[in-house]
């Protein structure tokens, strides 16, 4: 029997509430009630193909634009548990078992597209819809998988941002060499600073991106340069550090 067998009436009775929900013409708040309180009580079947935890806010959406996808991660959800959706059987047989990272796809700009690439391939794209970048799921230069989704008993977690380094050969990502070079040309053309503390400001970037005992002085001379820069390149770099700078260094550099 499947774990998840007893939560199939819940999502029955939500699909068949949503249903009467657009019948109304969204209007009818105790069935909107009613669809979010089944809709939380499908939380441990949601993580488990990896759409989350628990329900959308709706309050200040028009329900016609929710309404759409809300309904298909419903039907999807039962259909998994009943192990008729094709896309879905393979996660119903191995999602428990099997213990691991899944594959993450990310597009080159380091926007997280699908943490659970392999085991709900549905949501998989050609290309961000974000920005349109192409994505990606491996290393470019080793080809080993990104890391993404962990899935185990007992233990599951779910990355929201993509590393930035490769865990094999240790190169940085796309999105992290990107954000490295904006960084760069902001410090060499950096106003109010002179050509030494431009130099200065650029070198120190390299060594706030990974943790190294040269990572706090280099975060205490950006943060000491950025006050001298102009303003609008000061905020430009910290934006930029906040994605790709090393924990240690957002520490010291109050990100």
């Amino acid at each position: 029997m499947n774990d998840l067998d007893h939560l199939v009436p819940i999502a029955r009775e939500l699909l068949d509430t949503l249903d009467q929900l657009k019948a109304s013409g969204y209007a009818d708040e105790e069935l909107m009630q009613k669809a979010r309180t089944l809709h939380a009580r499908l939380a441990s079947a949601y993580e488990r193909i990896g759409y989350g935890t628990g329900p959308i806010h709706t309050e200040q959406i028009p329900p016609y634009l929710w309404w759409p996808a809300w309904r298909e991660k419903v039907a999807n959800t039962l259909a998994m548990i009943e192990g008729e959706h094709p896309k879905l059987r393979q996660v119903k047989e191995t999602a428990v078992q099997d213990e691991g990272y899944d594959i993450a796809q990310v597009c080159r700009n380091g926007h997280m597209v699908n943490s659970s690439s392999n085991r709900t391939p549905q949501f998989n794209q050609d290309h961000c819809d974000r920005c349109g970048s192409p994505t990606v799921t491996a290393c470019e230069r080793c080809g080993e998988p990104i890391r993404g989704h962990y899935w185990g008993r007992g233990l599951q977690l779910t990355e929201d941002e993509p590393p930035r380094f490769c865990h094999k050969c240790g190169s940085p990502y796309p999105w992290t060499e990107a954000g490295i070079e904006a960084a760069r040309e902001l410090a060499r053309e950096a106003e109010n600073l002179n050509k030494d503390e431009r130099g200065l400001l650029e070198q120190s970037l390299d060594d706030v991106i990974r943790d190294s005992p040269r990572t706090g002085l280099a975060a205490e001379r950006i943060k000491r340069l950025l006050t001298k820069a102009s303003k609008g390149t000061a905020q430009a770099i910290r934006d930029i550090l906040v994605d790709i700078a090393s924990e240690t260094a957002k520490r010291s550099l109050g990100l």
